[in-house]
């Protein structure tokens, strides 16, 4: 920056190196062409500076653009997942916060029939029961509508019930899974010891 504002500041501080100064001081043609040559680097400096600022603000902005849309994508599927929980859905195969689930199913020998045991979830009420038969599983269906307004919101009449119901098969279930839904998909749930009374426990 010095040397494009006065180019001369090179000779100054290394004139004294010659015995005769005056004789070896650059023309001012070369004065010329240092001061050009420290507009030049000035003009680089300046341009990398820049540049490297602009980079920064640029990662910046694209990181704050990525946390934004990870958030929004996180306050939709909380949405979503709020919009099923107010509506009617199936219980689960598991048990979850919120949500009622299937206990279990209970083979009645030597008959079509079997006995699914469930728990709706302490604040909400039983929609249906149904099944889908196929020929490797027997799908359950029992479907709850839930009264709270999230599934962590409290539940001001809480009531606790584990219910079940007998359902005839086309065929005898055999060695076919009985499943339930769980996080998208359907998975085995468990088979009742026979010595329990299903009414009360499983």
């Amino acid at each position: 920056m010095a040397v494009a504002i006065r180019p001369r500041v090179i000779w100054d501080l290394s004139s004294w190196e010659y015995k005769n100064p005056e004789a070896n001081e650059p023309s001012e043609a070369a004065f010329a062409a240092y001061r050009i040559m420290g507009v030049i680097g000035l003009i680089v400096f300046v341009s990398m500076a820049i540049a490297s600022v602009v980079s920064k603000s640029a990662e910046v902005n694209q990181r704050q653009q990525i946390a934004e849309q990870r958030a929004a994508e996180r306050r939709h599927a909380e949405e979503q997942e709020l919009k099923r929980f107010r509506e009617p859905h199936d219980l689960l195969a598991s048990s979850r916060v919120g949500h009622g689930y299937i206990v279990g199913y209970w083979r009645i020998p030597n008959s079509k029939e079997f006995r699914i045991v469930w728990q709706i979830h302490e604040c909400a009420t039983l929609v249906k029961a149904s099944i889908d038969e196929s020929k490797d599983a027997v799908d359950i269906h029992v479907v709850e509508k839930s009264s709270l307004a999230s599934p962590s919101s409290p539940c001001s009449a809480p009531r606790k019930k584990v219910e079940s119901k007998i359902f005839t098969l086309g065929k005898r279930l055999g060695d076919r899974e009985v499943r339930a839904p769980l996080d998208g998909k359907y998975i085995p749930v468990s088979q009742c010891d026979p010595k329990t009374v299903i009414a009360s426990s499983c």
